[in-house]
């Protein structure tokens, strides 16, 4: 994943497509709860709930509110909660980088 993200910024959307380990099929998102969790520089783990928008297309958003961008490396993942309380987690973490603004 490749994202220009900019410390500070407040309009920054993340945008994952949440896809099966073996099959690279879209996981459909229908009746799941979906949320990021991420490091900033190794920092205090947050935890936020993403908003579907493609479920069939296992589309979902998070748009990043003010303070939560900070220089540095952001590392992070994806976990997927069914309606019965199982949780997938997004195979492959991510890792940003986030710059200083010019």
């Amino acid at each position: 994943m490749h994202m220009d993200l900019v410390a500070g910024d407040s309009g920054t959307t993340l945008v994952v497509t949440c896809k099966d380990k073996d099959s690279k099929a879209a996981i459909n998102l229908n009746g799941k709860n979906v949320k990021v969790k991420w490091r900033a520089n190794g920092g205090a783990l947050q935890t936020k709930t993403m908003t579907v928008t493609d479920a069939a297309g296992g589309v979902a958003e998070y748009l990043f509110l003010t303070g939560e961008l900070i220089k540095g490396i952001l590392k992070g993942e994806v976990e997927i909660t069914d309606s019965s309380g199982l949780v997938i987690t997004q195979v492959e973490p991510f890792s940003l980088s986030i710059r200083s603004k010019i």
